[in-house]
């Protein structure tokens, strides 16, 4: 535990920068906010019923994830991608 108070002490401007400059988001976990989705999914239907499905959906909501992070319209995304772009 010392350990983890020492090194968190010494990057305490690393570690607080989202408290200062507000671009700075509180994470930088993007897969990790983007497989969080698939949690509830699962609960919702019981499961996906392939491994090919939950591979698509994962890929899908990753796409719509990064197009969200820089404004983009989620919609407008769809469109690009369903029309070969």
């Amino acid at each position: 535990m010392a350990n983890l108070i020492d090194r968190l002490d010494s990057l305490r401007d690393s570690v607080y920068m989202f408290m200062k400059d507000f671009d700075v988001p509180f994470t930088n976990n993007l897969a990790e906010q983007t497989m969080r989705s698939v949690k509830p999914k699962t609960k919702v239907i019981g499961c996906f019923r392939t491994a090919e499905g939950a591979a698509e959906f994962v890929g899908i909501e990753s796409v719509l994830s990064i197009a969200r992070k820089h404004g983009i319209d989620a919609v407008k995304v769809l469109r690009l991608i369903l029309g070969g772009q």
